[in-house]
């Protein structure tokens, strides 16, 4: 599956979802806190949750409950294209670009 630049309108509900779960209880939702907002299933969210994160929107830390990050998407002022900042195993900061259509 290509990666998308932009989420897709129920990948934006989610990612709002969690960004202002974020800001009011100073943490990374649960899954189950997802599918109780939502009113869907487990494995609906699981599925959703995998699907960010493959398209680079979030990034979540294996085994670690709570662990949804929202990765910034940065358009680069030089190249014009879009670049996610996420963190590797070294502990530095690996980017990964996508193309954006410029005008």
């Amino acid at each position: 599956m290509p990666r998308r630049e932009e989420p897709s309108s129920r990948q934006r509900e989610y990612l709002e979802f969690i960004k202002k779960y974020m800001l009011r209880f100073g943490g990374s939702p649960a899954e189950a806190d997802i599918q109780r907002h939502f009113l869907v299933s487990a494995p609906s969210v699981n599925s959703m949750m995998q699907a960010l994160e493959r398209h680079g929107f979030i990034m979540r830390q294996r085994g670690m409950p709570r662990s949804i990050r929202l990765v910034d998407p940065k358009v680069c002022a030089i190249c014009g294209r879009i670049h996610y900042l996420r963190s590797g195993n070294s502990g530095g900061a690996a980017i990964r670009t996508s193309r954006t259509s410029r005008s």
